[in-house]
């Protein structure tokens, strides 16, 4: 109980977030909404991946590393070095070499961007050296799932990892498919008025301006999928020890903004991140937002094109204030149902 109480605390201060104020007095809200904002303004940061080996390298491993290496000619956007692990590397290192399993041999590691709101040093995901573990790491069924239909215009994807028990795992997905009908008819979008555009200009959008809620679910033992079940798994510190679906939205170019788990998967959770999504984006710079960007394969400027909604981000003349962000936003698995 006393871990379940820490996790809800350590969740209620994500409720505040920072906006950035534009200007000298007031907060400049976008009426472009933070998804299609994010979609447009929002460069995706690499993944950054370290290989790391001890001691002596056959020919075949070495030619795998090279193959790795060459991820970086692909158009992926990756950052890649290497590495050799001793005994006087870094302790972080050496762990992380450790926790792959091996006593020889390469393996890489994949780190959240520095930049995103994961603690430094986080790797989100640790496999050997391999012709599959590049497959792995380059594309997967479920990313390139995710990527085509962020780019037909979704709101949000949904990402459903299942827990392995059918029943939750369904239920988990019902009310999700259940909430997404009932938003998309509630909730609306700004119309070219508000945007202050022509309404031409949204016939010429390459990728469409509309709500549209999905979802993919997840098995947490698919071997294709081991590079992004790992990175949701590792994104916060207790994820990995709960045995329930957990959801993760997504939007943008592949921002995922944060987990819902169990009992915090309700109509009043995902109605808040929805809402949140399709409001005004008024915090209009990217690092200034929770979440991290999962590694998609996807030249985003070249699907979008020339016609968008938003204009580039302002210079920042004044240090970020503190708003809050509507109520709704952490997992509600608190037994005294806060607000």
């Amino acid at each position: 109980m006393t871990h379940r109480k820490t996790r809800i605390r350590r969740l209620q201060w994500r409720i505040m977030l920072v906006v950035l104020a534009f200007g000298s007095t007031a907060l400049v809200a976008c009426q472009v909404p933070v998804f299609r904002f994010a979609l447009e303004r929002w460069q995706t940061d690499p993944l950054r991946l370290v290989v790391l080996h001890r001691g002596e390298e056959t020919a075949a491993q070495q030619a795998a590393v090279q193959d790795l290496l060459g991820l970086s000619q692909t158009g992926f956007s990756v950052e890649i070095r290497q590495t050799a692990i001793t005994d006087d590397s870094p302790e972080m290192l050496r762990e992380i070499y450790g926790v792959a399993g091996v006593s020889a041999g390469p393996v890489v590691a994949a780190f959240y961007p520095p930049n995103s709101s994961i603690s430094p040093g986080t790797p989100a995901c640790v496999l050997p050296v391999n012709e599959e573990t590049r497959q792995t790491i380059l594309n997967s069924p479920i990313r390139k799932q995710l990527v085509n239909r962020l780019i037909r215009g979704d709101s949000a994807v949904w990402l459903l990892l299942e827990c392995g028990q059918q029943g939750a795992d369904d239920q988990a997905a019902e009310l999700l498919q259940s909430q997404f009908l009932q938003l998309q008819t509630r909730l609306q979008l700004p119309d070219a008025e508000t945007l202050q555009i022509e309404p031409e200009q949204l016939s010429r959008l390459r990728v469409p301006f509309q709500l549209k809620f999905s979802m993919l679910r997840i098995s947490r033992t698919d071997p294709k999928e081991r590079l992004l079940v790992n990175s949701l798994l590792n994104s916060e510190p207790d994820l990995r020890e709960l045995r329930e679906p957990i959801a993760f939205p997504v939007f943008g170019r592949g921002r995922v903004l944060y987990a819902l788990a169990g009992n915090g998967i309700n109509s009043n959770t995902i109605e808040a991140v929805c809402e949140f999504l399709t409001g005004p984006c008024s915090c209009q710079v990217k690092e200034e937002n929770p979440g991290f960007d999962l590694p998609l394969h996807c030249d985003w400027t070249a699907k979008l094109g020339k016609d968008l909604l938003s204009s580039p981000v302002p210079e920042r003349n004044q240090p970020p204030v503190l708003l809050k962000i509507p109520a709704g936003r952490r997992r509600n698995d608190d037994q005294s149902g806060g607000k």
